[in-house]
């Protein structure tokens, strides 16, 4: 099995944030046009070959059962999951239901 690398990105929390928290995909850019990657940051980051890197799989380890060095919150909509393979990386943001795509704002190219 090949090598996932996961990090996970919240909202940085301060005043330019806390209403953007907890907001669907949809609510973020009805108000404020996209999402702001710099108003993220990266609060865990993980590297193995055993590992369920589909995003339910990712999204049940962070909701439900926490790695014991994992401090932030639980995984929730409005967070950023980028999962790194062989074919490159890929972001997406945590929906009120399922997950929407967001490589080409999260994903800085080189």
């Amino acid at each position: 099995m090949a090598k996932v690398k996961v990090e996970i990105h919240q909202l940085i929390d301060n005043e330019d944030t806390f209403w953007k928290a907890f907001m669907s995909y949809e609510a973020i850019v009805r108000k404020y046009g996209k999402i702001n990657p710099t108003q993220y940051q990266k609060v865990y980051e993980c590297e193995r070959e055993d590992y369920d890197a589909t995003l339910d799989g990712i999204y049940e380890e962070f909701n439900i059962r926490h790695p014991e060095d994992y401090k932030a919150h639980s995984l929730s909509v409005s967070d950023v999951i980028v999962r790194t393979d062989e074919s490159g990386a890929t972001a997406y943001y945590v929906n009120d239901f399922g997950f929407k795509d967001v490589t080409d704002v999260f994903i800085k190219k080189e």
